[in-house]
């Protein structure tokens, strides 16, 4: 009996451990199973993975393509919009090129059928000369193809004394057509002379002070330009205050201004002139003179300069620290004068356009040469100009 009972157990034990084997086993099938599974979502995991990494790399790659184009852009934006602004300042620098170049008159297309020679006399002592001067030599580049010489004759020194010397001697020479500034009556003879050899004649700059056979006058209005000088000093002074006149020599142009100021300053009322002196041709002394005449008047608040000398009234104003205490109105300007006008020295500066004084007479005596039409009117007047600190930066 212990033998069997023995034996059963024993039997048991192998069946439950048969079972459990073969729960084992099951479940070892399961894992198996599963496993399978598993892998072959894995599998498809990595091939989906490799599938978005190759995506990912060609998105980068066309990102990388994407940037590289962009920045290309971005760096031919850049050049763009700097040829841009260069092209900008080409433009600004023409349009400057035209308002200095531009002129009233243009050569007639018909060629001079024989030779022409056209004689201009003028100053050359002042930097408003060498402005006149350009515009004579332009006309004489235009006229170089239509059989007319241009004969410029610039003087340093002793001008009008040297001008009217060269007048006298040109009208015994071969010439055809003559052009002076009107600076004295001395003048009135020899152009009668000239009108008696069939040479026409026509001033610049100024026009004689008496009747003539002059054909025409080219040139400021010299009495607006004064009345103009006058305006801006009493917007200078806000309407009310007392200034000093500096004149220059006695010629016309210059008394001409100093006339006109008188007058239109008589209408303002609260502005009063209480120094009137002459101031000659040298900066060095109208500097001595306008320095005396400010320390003994205090009370000065505006200087008018008509004639040559206001670097040196300039110079008195800086040196005794009167910048923007005195205001300094004058006629012409070059680039000095224009860095006194953004130093705050000079409040305006009454232009008279001496290119187109120098180019403007040729051609209209030629244009008569050739077509025997004398200019519609007697008296031409050029573009008068106010530079002031508003606009001084357009023209440097």
């Amino acid at each position: 009996n212990l033998s069997k009972d023995l034996f059963s157990k024993v039997k048991e034990s192998f069946y439950t451990i048969k079972n459990s084997t073969d729960v084992l086993s099951e479940d070892i099938n399961k894992v198996y199973s599963e496993s399978g599974i598993i892998s072959n979502s894995t599998h498809e995991v990595k091939e989906k993975s490799q599938y978005f990494l190759n995506v990912s790399n060609n998105i980068s790659s066309a990102s990388t393509e994407v940037a590289a184009v962009t920045e290309q852009e971005v760096s031919n934006t850049e050049i763009v919009s700097k040829n841009i602004l260069t092209l900008k300042d080409m433009l600004y620098e023409i349009e400057k090129l035209v308002r200095r170049f531009k002129t009233s008159v243009t050569p007639v297309e018909k060629v001079s059928e024989k030779s022409l020679r056209i004689v201009f006399l003028s100053p050359l002592d002042h930097e408003f000369w060498f402005g006149v001067r350009q515009g004579a030599m332009y006309a004489r580049k235009e006229l170089a193809t239509k059989n007319a010489n241009v004969d410029y004759r610039g003087f340093d020194g002793e001008t009008w004394e040297n001008i009217i010397d060269t007048f006298g001697k040109i009208l015994e020479e071969d010439v055809n057509g003559i052009i002076l500034p009107g600076f004295s009556d001395e003048a009135v003879p020899l152009i009668e002379k000239a009108s008696q050899k069939n040479i026409p004649v026509m001033t610049f700059n100024c026009d004689l002070p008496v009747n003539s056979k002059r054909m025409a006058y080219f040139g400021p209005d010299i009495g607006e330009a004064g009345y103009l000088a006058a305006d801006f000093m009493v917007k200078a002074l806000n309407g009310k205050g007392k200034v000093a006149m500096i004149s220059g020599a006695d010629i016309y142009v210059y008394m001409t201004r100093r006339e006109k100021i008188i007058e239109r300053l008589k209408k303002s009322r609260r502005i009063k002139i209480v120094e009137d002196v002459k101031g000659g041709n040298d900066n060095e002394k109208v500097c001595d003179l306008v320095k005396d005449l400010l320390n003994r008047r205090s009370d000065i608040g505006g200087i008018f300069v008509t004639g040559v000398g206001v670097k040196g009234a300039a110079k008195a104003v800086r040196e005794l620290n009167l910048i923007g205490k005195v205001k300094v109105i004058c006629f012409d300007f070059d680039k000095e004068i224009f860095e006194l006008i953004k130093e705050g020295i000079i409040y305006a500066a009454i232009g008279q356009d001496p290119f187109g004084q120098g180019h403007d007479p040729i051609v209209y005596l030629y244009n008569y040469l050739v077509t025997n039409k004398k200019p519609e009117s007697e008296i031409i007047w050029t573009r008068t100009d106010v530079v002031d600190i508003h606009n001084v930066d357009d023209l440097i």
